[in-house]
């Protein structure tokens, strides 16, 4: 989570407004669930976190493409990446 925190506070700018704000929502939700019992919440969040590093490292390779997924992938409760 930190490692993904510091890229994106570096690289975010080349996502949209939106995957930016989806990514922020994702950073403060990981950071309730790292207190969690259960490991559900955990899960979800790590896979959230997972895409957003996803995002930043194809925004870091060509800053210039959009760094949106497609639309082929499944939207979940974190996020429509």
């Amino acid at each position: 989570m930190r490692n993904t925190n510091k890229s994106f506070n570096k690289f975010g700018g080349v996502l949209s407004t939106n995957d930016q704000e989806i990514a922020e929502r994702i950073f403060k939700e990981a950071e309730e669930a790292v207190g969690a019992d259960a490991k559900e919440p955990i899960n979800k969040a790590l896979t959230a976190l997972e895409r957003i590093a996803g995002q930043l490292t194809a925004a870091m390779m060509d800053p210039k493409k959009d760094s949106s997924s497609s639309e082929d992938e499944p939207a979940n409760e974190y996020t429509k990446f």
